[in-house]
Formats: structure tokens, sequence, C-alpha cells
């Protein structure tokens, strides 16, 4: 008997569900894609507990008599195209026929639809990819999808997603591409009975740009608009003097269809390049419009890639396109308003608080840090401590090993315990070096490394910015475990101003964002008064740092470690800590090295990396071939 053998109907159409059907938002999608090819001038999504109880998605499109809406559930039935050659045509959203049969055969599926000039409609019931009902009903013209039980028979898939909180900022993310791509269409998005989103087209580009990035940062966006035949850009992008620490606000359009595409993003780096500073991210809206036989839209199930016929001509004429742009609209940037703060508790009236500022210079980090003791322990919270000896080394602490250089390979998942570095097995054993109790300065090292000995004479490299990090943290840790961390008030509380996907993301987790130090309270759509943050930020550009914060959790850019108040904190611990290029003084890194040496895991920074890696002398001996 032969090997290969076809597989079962219901296995088949699993794994097609597969392809089309990852989450929640994928079936928002491939709706809402099916809504706006029907011409649909009014698109309403309803969701509960982040779809994974349900999804309803209901337009005023030209529905579907009764033999089209039983058809439409049998696999790669499509109304889009008709022969191969059409697949080099496609302007529709869709075109495959895979979306109902994929979406139905992992849930259950009702379908009600009437076209304009049919007097009663149709109701198709599908669960499991098998059709239950098929019968007339009374409905108004368009369709509506309900999609209940996602994932009901495939159980190890359903225990894949998220909490709803997180699937619902997906779903809010893909809902506000469509806004951007279709301003003329009006969306509403309700997540159980509360109104999130409610789009009304006015005619305004930006008032669609307002309802994704923010009023604030709409209003500031550079206009693109670039004809080289046959290609035109448009949309917008952000002034030098805008930017973000992730590309989670780029969002590429390849004829109205979203994208992810490498060369796109590729030409918005470049065209960027020496307008803002590395390592941070333009906001951009781009809109790529060609003739569709240039791009293929067939290469991804989801259709959520594309590949251009001539990639190094699309990126040349985006990165043209951008350019000019930039150079019509560049600006001047405008001082912002430097305010004040109070002190939230009274143990704080010692701090001394300067306005935020964005970069300090060499000269100002070496007056800001001539006292470091007063920098670790009273500018970041510990003002209460200043007089406490240091806590006395514990034998286990004496026995600590720490990696020999080169660094030994340790585990990238922070935890609440203390972890060890594992070492790993290689061609030559790397040796171990007994956790020194004292370490003495001996200089700071391309102003990023202290470099520092121990009594014995064995040379250890501290990396100063996950030292001082790791110190924060683990203040921030135990702060949190009280209550919550040491916050300073504003005597001005600042308005955050967000887009759909963040101002979700911040509204469910308002709690933890409070346990964190940053007290928030909703103040109109997607609008939020900050009235404390953490003190150990305080002296910085808080405002930059909250909004960094939560556009890189929104987009997955800081390590998980499956607590959102851990990542929180380590984050701000980042944020907050003294940076490679910080000048220390010889007191300044005493007491930093103090302060490491006394925690209970001081080899690991929050995100897992090495913080202190050592050269023995035995080691060094043996190099210089000492006997």
């Amino acid at each position: 008997m032969g090997r290969i053998v076809v597989l079962p109907p219901d296995v088949a159409s699993q794994i097609a569900a597969g392809e089309v059907v990852e989450r929640p938002a994928s079936v928002v999608k491939e709706l809402i894609e099916n809504s706006l090819d029907a011409g649909a001038t009014r698109v309403i999504v309803r969701v509960e507990e982040g779809g994974k109880k349900l999804i309803r998605v209901t337009d005023d499109g030209c529905g579907m008599d009764p033999e089209d809406a039983v058809l439409a559930f049998q696999r790669h039935a499509t109304s889009k195209i008709k022969d191969a050659e059409d697949l080099w045509r496609i302007t529709t959203m869709g075109f495959r026929g895979e979306a109902l049969p994929s979406i139905a055969s992992v849930s259950h599926v009702e379908l009600v639809t009437r076209p304009p000039t049919a007097e009663q409609g149709t109701k198709v019931v599908v669960e499991g990819g098998i059709l239950q009902v098929v019968e007339p009903i009374g409905c108004p013209q368009g369709t509506t999808v309900t999609v209940k039980g996602l994932f009901f028979n495939t159980p190890a898939r359903l225990k894949f997603l998220k909490a709803a909180s997180t699937e619902f900022a997906h779903i809010a993310e893909v809902v506000s591409r469509y806004i951007l791509a279709f301003p003329e269409v009006s969306f509403t998005l309700f997540h159980g009975d509360r109104e999130i989103l409610h789009h009304v087209p006015t005619g305004d580009e930006r008032s669609a740009l307002a309802e994704v990035v923010g009023r604030e940062i709409a209003y500031q966006l550079v206009p693109v608009q670039y004809h080289e035949p046959p290609y035109t850009v448009r949309g917008f992008i952000s002034p030098p003097t805008i930017s973000k620490p992730t590309r989670s606000h780029q969002w590429f359009f390849v004829n109205n269809r979203f994208v992810r595409n490498k060369t796109l993003a590729a030409a918005v780096s470049h065209a960027y390049h020496g307008f803002i500073p590395e390592g941070r991210q333009p906001i951009a809206i781009l809109f790529l419009d060609l003739p569709p036989e240039l791009v293929d839209v067939n290469v991804h199930p989801a259709k959520i890639e594309v590949r251009f016929r001539k990639e190094a001509e699309v990126q040349a004429v985006v990165v043209r396109g951008l350019r000019e742009a930039l150079i019509a609209g560049q600006v001047i940037p405008a001082p912002s308003l430097q305010l004040k703060t109070q002190p939230t508790e009274s143990h704080e009236s010692a701090l001394t608080l300067r306005p935020p500022s964005a970069q300090p210079t060499s000269r100002s980090v070496q007056r800001d840090l001539l006292d470091l003791r007063t920098l670790l322990r009273v500018r970041f919270g510990r003002a209460e401590q200043a007089n406490v000896p240091q806590p006395e080394t514990t034998l286990s602490q004496q026995t600590q090993p720490i990696p020999a250089a080169p660094p030994v390979t340790v585990p990238q998942s922070p935890t609440r315990e203390a972890q060890q570095p594992t070492p790993i097995a290689t061609a030559r054993a790397m040796p171990l070096i007994v956790r020194p109790v004292k370490l003495t300065p001996i200089k700071q090292l391309a102003a990023t490394y202290i470099l520092a000995e121990n009594e014995q004479g064995d040379l250890f490299i501290v990396s100063q910015h996950r030292a001082h990090e790791r110190v924060l943290f683990e203040q921030l840790i135990r702060r949190s475990e009280g209550s919550e961390v040491l916050k300073q008030g504003l005597v001005m509380p600042f308005t955050l101003n967000l887009g759909q996907t963040q101002a979700a993301f911040v509204e469910a987790n308002l709690k933890v964002l409070k346990q964190a130090g940053f007290e928030l309270e909703p103040f109109g759509r997607n609008t939020f008064l900050v009235r404390t943050v953490p003190a150990i930020i305080a002296q910085r550009d808080y405002e930059r740092l909250l909004q960094d914060l939560i556009d890189e959790l929104t987009a997955g850019e800081i390590p998980k470690t499956g607590e959102l108040l851990l990542d929180l904190l380590a984050a701000v611990a980042c944020k907050a800590a003294i940076k490679a290029g910080d000048v220390l003084s010889f007191e300044e890194m005493q007491q930093l090295l103090d302060d490491l040496l006394s925690l209970e895991n001081p080899t690991l920074c929050p995100h897992g990396q090495p913080v202190i890696i050592a050269l023995t002398k035995s080691e060094l001996d043996k190099r210089f071939e000492r006997g």
C-alpha cells in the first residue's frame, strides 16, 4: 500500500483554517474585507471577551441571494476572479475564497444577508464546517456574520490565545488599519456593550489619522504626495522632531491593502537617515498605488505580504517621495512647557527636581553625577535609606560564582528569583570566580564599562548601565511588593493622547500602570490624564518616556516575563538607569559597585543579560606565561 494518502476533508479544512485564522483579529480582518468588497459604507464590529466568545461584523453592502449565501461557505468559491490571468489584475481585498469556509471550520457561524432588490433575506448556519441551517429571514440590506466559540473544536489552538485585553488590542489595530485605508467608510467597534471606536467619515483625512495615532500627533504629520509613473506615493509621515522607539507606528498599504513589506520599511529608514537619532523610528502612514500587474498579492494565505516585480525601483521611488516631503515640510521645534513637580509623600521633599530634558550633555552629566550616593539613594527613591549601612554579605552571596571572560551564556528569561548563570560545555572549560565581597574600581573604560579588582587581583568588567538597571529594578520590585512604587505627583498633570491600540492597552491595564507608579485616568476618547510618574524618572522627560513604554509594550518590543508589572518595572529601570557614555568619578563607580554587590542577583540585568564578567589573576598569569 502506498505511503501517500489524501487527507480527510475535516483535517484539510483545519489546516487551511490555520493558515487564514490565527486569532480573533484574523476573523475580523477577513470579515471587514468582505464588507468592503461588497461596497459597504458602514461597518460595525462587535466582540466579546477579546473575540474569543463572540465576533459580529455588520455592513450595509450589496448582500447575497440564497444560492450565493450557501456557496460562499464552499472552499475557493469567490466572485472576484474567474481564471488564472485575473490573479494579475486583483483590485479587491479578498479573492481566494477561503475566509468564510476557514472561519466556519473552527467555530459556530451564522450569516444573515439580503441584497437591496430582495424582499427577504437568508440565514445560513454552519458549525465546525458542517452546514446546519438554510432558511429565509427578515433583515435589513447588507450582511451580518456572527462567529461564536472560535476554536471550539481545536482546543490546542484555543490555549494559544492570549488574554482578552491582548486579543482585543489586536482587533483594535486591525480596525484602525481600515480606518486609515478607507476614511470614507464609517467604522464602529464595540467591546461588549461599550463603544470603543467610532469613525465618522468627514472628508478630512486627518480625522481618520486622529483615531489611530491621536489628535496631537495627527495634526503635526507631514503630507506626502509624489508621483513617478507608474507609481504614486501618498500618505503622512512625521517631521524629524517626532519619532517612536519602535516601528509600531508605521503602516504600509499597497493599492489600499495593508501589507508588511521589508522593501517599504527599508525605504523609510533610508529616507530618514540623518534626520532622526539612531534607534528611533518615524511615524509613517504610506500608500503605494501601482498597476496591479506590478505586484503579486497571492504570496501569503492571509494576504498580508506582497512581492513587487521591481523591488529596487519601488524602494528608490519611495525614498525620493519621502525625502521630498521631509525637505518641503521641515519645521523648527518649539520649546515645550517645562512643568515642576511636587512630592506625593512627605519624605520625598528632599528631591530637587529639574525640568524634563532630552539628552543631557556630557557637562550636565558630570555635574548631575557629583554624588552617586545621592543619585542612587535619594534621586531614585531611597532617601529614607541614605544613612542605613549596607547589608552584610551572606555566606551564600560570598560563594555565588561570577562568569569568567568570555561571558558564560545565561538564560534569557528574567524572573523574580535570583538566577545563576548556567555554564555550557565548550571546547575549553570556562572557570568561574567566587562572587567577591568587595570590588575596587580601577578605571572607567569608554564611559561604558567599569574595570574593577578584588583583593585577590582578579579583574572584573561591569556594564555600568546594566548594573544600575539591576539596582533600580530591585528597588522597584521591593516597592511594588508593598503596594505601589515610590511615585511623584505632578503639579500640572499632562494629557496623553494615544492611538486606538495603545489606548485599549492602557485602559485594560490602568491598575498595573498605577502599581508601577503611573497614575492615569480616562480623559475623553483615547486620552488619559497622567497625575503621577515613578520618582526615579521624575527628572527625565517622563512624558516621552511613558509614551515610549506604551508603544514598546503594545508592539511587543519589550522582553516578556509573563507578568506585565515585571515587564513595566524592568522597562522603567532601563529608561532611568545611567547610560553608556555617562562619565563617572571613582566615588560614583565605587558606590555603584557596592550597591550591585548588595543584591541577591548582581550577575544578570532584568532582561537576562550579563552585568559582570571576570578574568582571574591566574588566567592572566597563564596568558603572560608567568610561572
